[in-house]
């Protein structure tokens, strides 16, 4: 009988340790973000991003890489584009990005790095103000200060939950 108990004991204690204890891997998440951007002139964004998302309780994050390209969609002299990468934090209702733009204009080209800082609507809608303190704006119609809209659409961002 004691044996009977010792190998229960044993069995029940080694069957509550062997639980998953090693957290799992997050998986990436893909979002694709337009939006528009106020920098002397508007600026149409297209942007996809790969990053991951945590939610713990009432607060949700995400930590992401920004691909993307900016455009004014003009059809004249003044045609821009220009693309991008950057990387971004939004936590609840902060963002922070830091964002590097190679400007094209005719055949002019400058490269322009942008720190950001916004306010965030649990990380689904994000609208930011940076400023370009590295050079002046050599391009027609680009200031140093911009104020960006965007909008990143994630089935998970966007509900403001995580399925498992």
């Amino acid at each position: 009988m004691k044996q009977l108990i010792l190998f229960l004991v044993i069995l029940f204690s080694s069957n509550g340790s062997a639980q998953d204890t090693i957290p799992k891997p997050k998986k990436f998440e893909y979002a694709f973000s337009p939006g528009v951007v106020v920098q002397g002139n508007f600026h149409n964004e297209f942007n996809f991003m790969v990053g991951k998302i945590t939610q713990e309780k009432m607060f949700i994050s995400y930590t992401a890489i920004r691909a993307g390209v900016e455009t004014n969609f003009l059809y004249n002299e003044d045609f821009i584009i220009a693309p991008k990468i950057g990387f971004e934090y939004s936590a609840l209702i902060l963002t922070f990005r830091l964002t590097g733009i190679n400007y094209f204009q005719n055949s002019n080209s400058n490269f322009y790095i942008y720190p950001e800082v916004g306010i965030s609507l649990g990380g689904s809608v994000n609208l930011t103000y940076g400023y370009n303190s590295l050079k002046n704006c050599e391009i027609d119609g680009l200031s140093k200060h911009r104020i960006g809209l965007s909008i990143n659409i994630n089935r998970k961002l966007n509900k403001g939950t995580l399925y498992k």
